[in-house]
């Protein structure tokens, strides 16, 4: 099974390669300050913290392995693919790294202009978050234009696309609180609650990472020999339970509620929500095991 999930996801055009590249290495630098984090674990909380390199390397890596996967499966440009590529693996190092230095500088990375360097970081990071944004939207449209012969891969991207486009735009209010707060109190803030407990940067990551979830069922369906109705109604099925979930999420958030406060309507979403998402995994993972053992299905 391991070989052929490989060959799933294996890069097909050179610029994919470019983006699991990337990729990699943004993972391995978020790994690698999980050293710090041990070494001193009252690092994880504050505006300088080791959370910052450990969640943006993991998380933006990540988000570039999943934006090469699915360019592997949408139709081959040669002019259009390396600057996506480019763009996006630029962009996002960028933003890593920018979040990197600062860490090590010892001052925050977000909402610090204090000094004409600090400035000019945070001003970096905004712009690169721009390009990823639009880069997104460029490859939902490529996506929207070139999958529609694979019906899962097809949900799987535009479904986690436009999530991750809802996210940046929950991303962008944060930036604009941060601002605010900033601007009102002259000091860079320890975190960023919207009322008074709701918290949009839960909603911003859960909306980003839908399409791994996507990705990794899509996969799954690929490899195994259920009947294509069947794989269209768990991806869907799947895709119904996360955006329940983002959406209790999101107005959780956006009410000023902590995600832990819910109340009886929203706990039965959310439960409804995760339901959804775990019954697809069995049945994917039954249609995938007699392929990977080798065994004739009729």
């Amino acid at each position: 099974m391991f070989r052929m999930v490989v060959d799933q996801i294996r890069p097909r055009h050179a610029y994919q390669r470019i983006m699991y590249t990337t990729g990699f290495a943004l993972m391995a630098v978020g790994a690698v300050h999980i050293v710090g984090l041990a070494i001193d674990p009252s690092g994880w909380w504050g505006t300088v913290s080791w959370r910052k390199p450990i969640n943006f390397g993991l998380s933006f890596g990540l988000t570039l392995l999943t934006f090469g996967w699915v360019m592997g499966h949408v139709r081959h440009r040669p002019t259009l693919g390396p600057v996506v590529a480019w763009a996006v693996s630029i962009a996002s190092s960028l933003e890593v790294a920018a979040v990197t230095i600062q860490r090590w500088r010892g001052v925050p990375s977000h909402f610090n202009t204090g000094t004409p360097f600090d400035n000019a970081v945070f001003s970096a990071m905004g712009l690169s978050v721009v390009v990823i944004a639009v880069i997104t939207g460029v490859i939902l449209i490529w996506a929207a234009r070139d999958l529609r012969s694979q019906p899962v891969i097809w949900i799987a991207s535009m479904s986690g696309l436009i999530l991750i486009l809802v996210a940046s735009g929950v991303g962008s209010d944060l930036i604009v609180r941060g601002n605010e707060a900033v601007a009102s109190t002259g000091q860079v803030p320890d975190s960023l609650t919207v009322g008074a407990a709701g918290s949009a940067k839960l909603a911003h990551f859960v909306g980003l990472h839908g399409i791994q979830v996507f990705a990794a069922l899509a996969v799954l369906l690929g490899i195994g020999v259920l009947p294509d109705r069947t794989k269209r109604r768990l991806m869907l099925t799947a895709v119904l339970g996360w955006t329940l979930l983002y959406a209790v999420v999101f107005y959780q958030a956006y009410t000023g509620s902590s995600f832990w406060a819910l109340d009886i309507p929203s706990a039965f979403v959310a439960l409804v929500g995760l339901g959804f998402l775990s019954i697809v995994w069995r049945p994917a993972l039954r249609g995938a095991l007699p392929v990977a053992r080798g065994v004739s299905v009729r």
